[in-house]
């Protein structure tokens, strides 16, 4: 933790004269000390310590232009994992005098326009995990009017089968009851390893009548599949199978 302002002890300039002749880098002497960076840049310059090598400045990435039109300050510093003195050197550099402000500008999903006419506003925040001012920027954009309160009010007191096209042409699996046990065994084995594993045709939160494979665009709403990281989605066979490679072994259901 960083100490309030202080003097600075003879003990503590030998110790990042030391630091520093052992080029080390400001957050990591700065964390040595309990000291800001700044406090310690400042501090390094004062009693003249100097670097034995020039470090070479990282020119901008090739791809910064396109960033900042739909990044804020807070993101780029994320996705290049640079200190915001660092992305606004490249800035100046490239000339770049804008920048976003606020969130990030969200990709419209691919099956929005098929989801949107089925739900209210709300929903489709919920379900895209969203806030209200992207929904109605992608609303605006594709031209879609979602539903009103009023319809959804109607639709709750007359229930409609909600159809979702079926873009697909592979056919539906059916699965037996002890192949859906194994498969959720495999499922939590794969958990060891994978960062996500999960079925595909859960729903989006509660009450929902869409599923994740709905949001996603998988085939059959995601019936009879899970969703894993690094693989994508899989029948129950496929991950049962899949398990196995990695060590599972069926008997463990015993």
């Amino acid at each position: 933790m960083a100490h309030r302002i202080n003097e600075w002890t003879p003990q503590e300039d030998a110790k990042l004269a030391e630091l520093y002749a052992a080029n080390l880098m400001p957050g990591q002497i700065a964390r040595a000390l309990g000291r800001t960076v700044n406090a310690v840049d400042s501090r390094r310059r004062k009693i003249g310590l100097k670097r034995d090598f020039v470090v070479e400045k990282t020119p901008p990435p090739d791809d910064l232009a396109e960033r900042v039109k739909t990044m804020n300050m807070t993101q780029l510093v994320e996705h290049y994992g640079r200190a915001r003195t660092v992305i606004l050197r490249w800035m100046r550099e490239l000339q770049l005098t804008q920048i976003m402000a606020g969130v990030r500008k969200k990709a419209i999903p691919a099956n929005f326009h098929k989801m949107a006419v089925t739900m209210t506003r709300a929903e489709l925040m919920r379900l895209y995990n969203t806030n209200h001012v992207t929904v109605r920027g992608w609303l605006e954009e594709l031209g879609v009017t979602p539903l009103s309160m009023l319809e959804r009010r109607a639709q709750i007191a007359k229930p409609v089968p909600i159809k979702i096209e079926e873009e697909c042409t592979v056919p539906r699996r059916e699965f037996k009851s002890h192949t859906k046990l194994i498969a959720a065994e495999a499922a939590h084995f794969l958990r060891r390893t994978h960062q996500s594993v999960h079925r595909a045709d859960i729903q989006m939160y509660e009450q929902s009548s869409h599923t994740w494979g709905d949001v996603n665009n998988v085939p059959h709403r995601g019936v009879n599949q899970y969703f894993v990281s690094g693989k994508g989605v899989m029948w129950f066979d496929d991950l049962i199978a899949y398990a196995e490679t990695k060590g599972f072994k069926i008997k463990e259901l015993i």
